[in-house]
């Protein structure tokens, strides 16, 4: 069984957690990736053949460079796909021309006599934008017609494709999303995180974590600091990630709201894309980290989060509520409502939880990996492999 994993380039915890899973599962993988992909020890497996075909994805390049990428990118894909002996291509993200992809390139696929699945890690990211349009929503039903399976990480996300874009049940499989075992982890101690950071060892940190866009409730957050000011003294929240493509108006937005509710001093950011060997500094820094979501199906951060046994308070958006454990990994607030994520916050800060949090990082690190676990997902996904190769 011969399958090409289509990575687009992106994503690399998802890519790498799947592809040693699913070599060591018995499928031989051709998987399609980036220089950075590349670099990552797991892939050197027997059943797995890299190819390299989206090259350097460095955001300072100059734009000449990354319009000749993209096109030397996709003639690549076309080529590769003419000449692999893969019956499967599972695709896991579309590329940068996601109509096209969703039309012409999922057709060429099957002109080639390809079975083709997709991961659906959103079912209408642009609708979880606010950016949806007729022609993103005609795109999407045609993707989900040719496809022969989709894979979705909930129930909620299984309604919705049957629901809103007709795919039979039997064509969507609902697995788990994983935790996350790409992210380096090191020897480092919560104590020596913080003497790095220059922080204290009594002061309370939140951390806020991943790429800033107004799905992400982060104004719900800003505007429950003065709240928490009252209830717990010294804390601050550290702002770690990179502005979402197309919303640098929210982020100003968020600024302004940081000014205007007068919580600067309460606030530290560090607004840019973190080094992999870098992200374990701020979970082991962190007392707690905050996922004030609004609309999101599942969240990659969470288990990034139980990873370094951080626990969490989220909101209930999606499927996020099913997956904290209240009072052992976390807290779960009422979503848009910033006074009740400060009394979960404060609530967390008062709990045991957070007083026996350095011994109860492994609990929370050791339920992660027995139940998120890459193992259990390549099985399932080879299962399907099998049924369409069959």
């Amino acid at each position: 069984m011969k399958v090409a994993l289509l990575t687009a380039g992106k994503d690399p915890h998802y890519a790498l957690g799947l592809a040693p899973a699913l070599a060591q599962a018995g499928a031989q993988l051709e998987v399609v990736g980036n220089s950075e992909m590349e670099k990552f020890p797991g892939i050197r497996h027997s059943n797995i053949q890299f190819f390299n075909l989206r090259g350097d994805q460095r955001t300072d390049a100059p734009a000449l460079e990354k319009v000749r990428r993209v096109l030397v990118y996709y003639g690549r894909l076309l080529g590769f796909s003419w000449r692999s002996k893969s019956d499967l291509f599972h695709i896991l993200w579309p590329n940068k021309f996601v109509y096209f992809d969703r039309v012409v390139l999922n057709l060429y696929y099957r002109s080639l006599g390809k079975k083709i699945l997709f991961t659906a890690h959103n079912v209408n990211t642009e609708a979880r934008d606010q950016r949806d349009s007729f022609i993103n929503r005609l795109t999407l039903r045609i993707q989900y017609r040719l496809m022969h399976h989709v894979f979705v990480h909930t129930a909620e996300m299984q309604k919705a494709l049957t629901q809103l874009y007709g795919v039979p049940q039997e064509k969507i499989t609902v697995l788990t999303f994983p935790v996350n075992n790409v992210t380096p982890h090191t020897c480092l101690t919560s104590e020596a995180a913080r003497v790095r950071l220059g922080i204290s060892p009594q002061e309370r940190i939140v951390l806020f974590f991943g790429n800033i866009a107004p799905y992400k409730g982060l104004e719900d957050l800003i505007l429950a600091l003065p709240q928490l000011r009252e209830k717990l003294g010294s804390f601050r929240v550290l702002v770690v990630g990179s502005v979402k493509i197309g919303e640098t108006e929210y982020f100003k937005l968020m600024q302004e709201l940081i000014r205007n509710t007068g919580v600067s001093d309460l606030v530290e950011q560090r607004i840019e894309y973190l080094p992999e060997d870098q992200v374990e500094l701020y979970f082991k820094v962190a007392d707690l980290l905050v996922l004030p979501y609004r609309r999101i199906f599942q969240s990659g951060v969470m288990f990034l989060s139980y990873s370094f046994g951080l626990p969490v308070v989220a909101t209930d958006a999606g499927s996020l509520r099913d997956e904290v454990l209240e009072g052992k990994t976390g807290f779960v607030c009422r979503r848009d409502d910033p006074s009740d994520l400060a009394d979960k916050i404060h609530h967390y800060f008062s709990s045991e939880l957070f007083a026996e949090l350095e011994t109860r990082r492994g609990w929370i690190i050791d339920h992660a990996i027995s139940k998120y676990s890459w193992t259990e997902l390549a099985s399932r996904t080879c299962q399907i492999y099998e049924g369409l190769v069959r």
